[in-house]
């Protein structure tokens, strides 16, 4: 499989260079995870062009002088790719009909002009328009770290500075004059890109100013995540610096380069996410340091200004459009435990072109069994995996439950809820085995009935051992009776894993009070929205949850494609 990006970025006012890093992330996680050849093609930015390189993947120069679709298609034609992902804000859409004819599934990242209903996948992390299947923050591509990286250099409070890699309007001289003044103890740590001009000068304007420093010049992705990472506080603009700052958990001063992060940083400071001080070139320096102040004296104010910022970017978007990028992945648990080949098919939407690279991608992963979760609210995509050999097998319900809500009360119950023990175990396998018939495992005559059964035996006993965040069990009469599992996904979301009863106990109440058991654990751990799945078949399931105040969020539909065996 190979993978063209097209991206620009790095020395224009209207572009900064989140495009290149977006891509090179992206070519970074394929590569590690050798599921794709990938080669970046842009116009001759000097210090992106080095980084791409360094980092070990090809660069395809793009000419100024050529114009679109021209440039782009001479780099198709060079690379021959499966997939084109084109990172440039604002593409036309004759365009992108040219790409696709030469055969290729087209990802669109971030464009809201050209993308919609041309792409084959069109991904909006930022520039939401409530139109694509892959929508917001969940989305963001941000480098991944290690739990070790990023730690505080130093007792003191550290202010980061940075305006990325472009910063046009020189907005970070104007940060350090204004942080200057803090009457505040802080250590300062400014960053700035390989291109950025004045570094002599930002130097000898830090070394004039008391507060101790350190002026890092070009860093990594990954690097530069990390020195964010142990801030205090963080002073940057509007783009992926900012939604990185809310991934960590750091307070953001937000000053922004352009209109569009103008918007978006207007929205986050309206939801308490961020200070948004408005445009850079017209925010005063006293206002920087204002609330840069402000946030530093209100230990209170940043704690909320964090968690809300962890609660809205968990961090996985990379994993999240790697996994679209490569259309197909073979599952190493489930092929394990059904002793067979096992693929996802991650997009959520289906074309010509995806179903076609999916059924090339099958072939060379030898997947003899295909998933496909379909987004229910486009049928053309249902017809279109059926005409390929899917078989529809479950409909997926996803049900949501807003813990700001009263909680209804305790029903009288046989059954006193504890946490599981791991003497509870042999009894919760016997639940399991029999309590998920509704299943899409069960449905699919592919699969034996034992495999589903072992398959949540397996399900429910890895719950207790890790697993899950919590296992909880009805007790009756000292014997576990039935089980729900409990995951924390992000500062306050969380999800309902596996619910099971014994059927000797049903209708006795004890799955109410398992969800209401969850639901009260969920609430002590700053839980504002618990989600559960189950099965659109599953009426008794449908009705627990709606009685337990649970409605609907989505709907999608479960299919199955089945390949002949290699010889």
């Amino acid at each position: 499989m190979r993978v063209l990006f097209r991206c620009d970025g790095g020395d224009r006012p209207e572009i900064g260079t989140g495009h290149v890093v977006r891509c090179l992330l992206l070519a970074d996680r394929l590569r590690s995870d050798r599921v794709a050849e990938v080669a970046i093609a842009l116009r001759d930015f000097s210090e992106q062009k080095q980084e791409i390189e360094a980092a070990g993947h090809m660069v395809l120069p793009v000419p100024d002088g050529i114009p679109e679709p021209e440039a782009t298609l001479k780099a198709m034609a060079a690379f021959r790719p499966d997939v084109l992902v084109m990172d440039r804000l604002a593409n036309e859409p004759d365009h992108l009909r040219a790409y696709q004819r030469e055969g290729i599934v087209l990802v669109v990242l971030d464009d809201l002009v050209g993308s919609q209903g041309v792409a084959d996948l069109a991904i909006n992390a930022i520039l939401t328009g409530g139109r694509s299947a892959y929508e917001g923050e969940d989305y963001l591509v941000l480098p991944e770290l290690e739990p070790e990286m990023g730690q505080s250099r130093t007792s003191t409070p550290t202010v980061f500075l940075s305006f990325g890699g472009y910063d046009h309007g020189d907005l970070v001289a104007k940060g350090v004059r204004a942080l200057a003044g803090l009457q505040e103890p802080v250590f300062l740590l400014v960053v700035v890109g390989a291109g950025y001009p004045n570094v002599a000068a930002l130097r000898d304007a830090l070394n004039t100013q008391f507060h101790p420093h350190e002026l890092l010049v070009g860093l990594s992705p990954r690097d530069f995540s990390a020195c964010l990472r142990g801030a205090s506080v963080a002073v940057v603009a509007g783009g992926l610096t900012m939604y990185d700052a809310f991934r960590h958990g750091v307070p953001a001063v937000v000053v922004s380069q352009y209109p569009h992060q103008a918007l978006k940083a207007d929205e986050f400071a309206a939801a308490g996410i961020a200070v948004h001080l408005g445009s850079g070139a017209e925010v005063s320096e006293e206002r920087i340091r204002s609330a840069v102040e402000d946030l530093l004296r209100d230990e209170q104010r940043r704690a909320m200004l964090g968690w809300r910022g962890r609660a809205r970017v968990d961090g996985h978007g990379l994993r999240r459009v790697a996994a679209l990028l490569q259309v197909v992945e073979r599952l190493a648990w489930d092929s394990e435990f059904f002793g067979f080949p096992v693929g996802r098919l991650w997009p959520l939407r289906l074309t010509p072109a995806l179903a076609d690279l999916a059924d090339h991608r099958c072939g060379e992963l030898g997947i003899r069994c295909l998933y496909f979760l379909c987004d229910s609210t486009h049928p053309a995509s249902a017809e279109l995996a059926k005409d390929r050999g899917f078989q529809f097998v479950d409909t997926r319900v996803t049900l949501e439950f807003r813990l700001e809500a009263p909680l209804f009360s305790r029903l009288d119950s046989p059954a006193s809820i504890r946490p599981a023990r791991a003497e509870d175990v042999p009894l919760l396998r016997d639940i399991a085995a029999v309590a998920f018939q509704q299943s899409r495992f069960y449905a699919d005559p592919n699969f034996s009935k034992d495999a589903a059964s072992r398959l949540y035996q397996v399900w429910i006993e890895k719950s207790c051992t890790g697993f899950a965040d919590a296992v909880l069990v009805a007790d009756v009469g000292g014997r576990a009776a039935g089980f729900i599992t409990c995951n924390l996904l992000r500062p306050g979301r969380g999800d309902i894993g596996l619910v099971g009863v014994d059927a000797s106990y049903a209708g006795r109440g004890l799955g109410r009070g398992l969800v209401t058991a969850a639901l009260d654990w969920f609430s002590t751990r700053g839980v504002e929205h618990a989600e559960v799945v189950t099965q659109g078949r599953n009426d008794a399931a449908l009705r627990l949850y709606e009685r337990c105040g649970f409605r609907t969020a989505r709907i999608e539909h479960w299919f199955h494609r089945w390949y002949e065996p290699r010889s």
